[in-house]
């Protein structure tokens, strides 16, 4: 398992599911952060890394920060459009997403980047600046564990 490889397919993940949040678009997925966004977005942040979870020095965990814009021209529509991006299942889920790519039982996650995965929290749910533009967003924290297919 590669940072580089998690981080791609999480974006992945969100591309490959075509989620459209309410009447802004589709949302564009990145695995880093650009200079600027212009509609829905997806991109996965920053991350934190626990060393030797098994104690064998051979799986590290990983947090990584994602975060979810929708443009704010419309107040009550952008932040609709976020629920929508954050809630549990849906069409438009971003979470629901992320958690299909665990993958079946005995299956590595994310196209063989991990042993597993899932999204642990949804927070700092407000106003974002992102280069001049503004925004509604949220951090979705997903957790990834293990070496996958290495």
């Amino acid at each position: 398992m590669t940072i580089r490889a998690i981080r791609r397919g999480l974006a992945r993940v969100v591309t490959d599911a075509h989620l459209v949040a309410g009447g802004f678009g589709e949302v564009t997925a990145k695995h880093f952060y650009p200079d600027s966004l212009t509609g829905p977005s997806f991109c996965v942040g920053e991350y934190e890394v626990t060393t030797s979870v098994d104690f064998k020095n051979r799986n590290d965990s990983y947090i990584f920060t994602c975060r979810a814009f929708v443009p704010d021209s419309d107040a009550e529509a952008g932040q609709d459009a976020l629920d929508e991006l954050l809630e549990r299942e849906g069409n438009a889920s971003i979470r629901a997403a992320i958690d299909a790519a665990r993958g079946a039982p005995g299956e590595y996650a994310l196209g063989g980047a991990a042993d597993d995965i899932y999204t642990q929290s949804v927070r700092n749910y407000r106003r974002y600046t992102f280069g001049v533009n503004t925004f509604y967003g949220a951090e979705i924290r997903v957790f990834v564990i293990g070496a996958g297919a290495e």
